[in-house]
């Protein structure tokens, strides 16, 4: 388990210089591929702390192992099927949905943007907000009418 989490952190460094290195070059298309891949694998890293550390809490070694398995060594098409990429970014999506909501009970800034918006464009005067302003398949805001 601690192997696989600094290999997660491994290779975000990694992705990171190699994105660097790249802008450095000028070469933006490969470096956003790239930057997707590092979304991906923080995802997936955050994901896995995740399920791992709920699973060790509720002490049940069977689904660790398998979850471990999935994670390690999941193979599409094998007995262990691998964690799907999309599962990471959802996990990231809902992550990024309890900051915003946290940091809006306490300071109401996105109240406040959504409110100054609907004010000043009548394309925006009904945003679904909060829970579920973007779609997470599609990552299209979502407008009420």
């Amino acid at each position: 388990m601690i192997e696989l989490t600094r290999s997660y952190t491994k290779r975000c460094v990694d992705l990171a210089v190699s994105i660097r290195l790249l802008l450095a070059e000028d070469r933006i298309v490969p470096a956003t591929v790239v930057a997707r891949a590092l979304i991906e694998t923080i995802g997936i890293a955050c994901l896995f702390l995740n399920d791992m550390g709920r699973l060790i809490a509720a002490g049940d070694r069977t689904r660790v192992m398998l979850a471990l398995s999935a994670f390690y060594a999941g193979f599409k098409g094998r007995s262990v099927q691998p964690v799907n990429v999309m599962d990471g970014i959802r996990y990231l999506g809902q992550i990024d949905k309890e900051y915003v909501e946290y940091l809006d009970k306490k300071y109401g800034v996105f109240t406040r943007f959504v409110e100054l918006l609907r004010q000043s464009d009548e394309k925006y005067r009904n945003p679904k907000f909060p829970g579920d302003a973007i779609d997470s398949k599609t990552n299209e805001i979502k407008m009420d009418g």
